[in-house]
């Protein structure tokens, strides 16, 4: 039996989540951008503060 041709009812992740993602109502969307921008925003915040910290370091002497 061929795997890779998939069954008509089984779906890709990609599938499934935009399936879902259409399912939540505009509050629920705006929330979970909302908090995901944060969640990368604090990534961001803290790679950047460590690479510069040691920048200076390098550099200051």
């Amino acid at each position: 039996m061929n795997r890779s041709i998939m069954d008509s009812d089984e779906m890709t992740l990609s599938e499934k989540f935009s399936k879902k993602w259409k399912s939540l109502n505009r509050l629920e969307r705006t929330a979970i951008c909302v908090l995901a921008i944060f969640v990368m925003g604090v990534i961001i915040f803290t790679l950047g503060t460590n690479i510069g910290e040691a920048f200076y370091r390098a550099f200051s002497g």
